[in-house]
């Protein structure tokens, strides 16, 4: 908490999570490790660099910062697709139109519309 107190913005990955919560239920701590490896996809061409600095943490330099994230999450035998935490394909529409309103959605770092928020949601399912 003390980082939104602080003024961090969150990003796509925390404000798709919250549509997931209150739309399918998900527990907040899944939707971190099913929706951070895409949304870091997303990311890659405007935070390569700080990116780079997620990997070099991991031991890991070259591997990126999506496939060392979605590796941890199985390797803790964490849920890693949407389908795995219940979500039905067809929620996700619904999911991805609460998620546009989201207060982090707009602090994304790479701007997000609809259509964008859907497909993070259909590369998660």
């Amino acid at each position: 908490m003390v980082g939104s107190q602080s003024g961090v913005e969150k990003g796509a990955s925390h404000g798709i999570g919250h549509a997931l919560g209150g739309a399918a239920g998900m527990p907040h701590g899944y939707t971190s490790c099913v929706m951070l490896p895409p949304v870091l996809r997303y990311n890659h061409s405007v935070n390569a660099a700080q990116q780079a600095l997620v990997s070099e943490a991991f031991g890991q330099p070259g591997v990126t910062a999506a496939d060392l994230a979605a590796g941890l999450v199985a390797e803790l035998g964490l849920p890693g697709r949407l389908r795995d935490c219940g979500v039905r394909h067809e929620q996700l529409d619904m999911i991805a139109e609460a998620a546009m309103h989201d207060r982090w959605i707009p602090t994304n770092p790479r701007p997000l519309d609809l259509a964008g928020v859907r497909a993070l949601l259909e590369e998660a399912f």
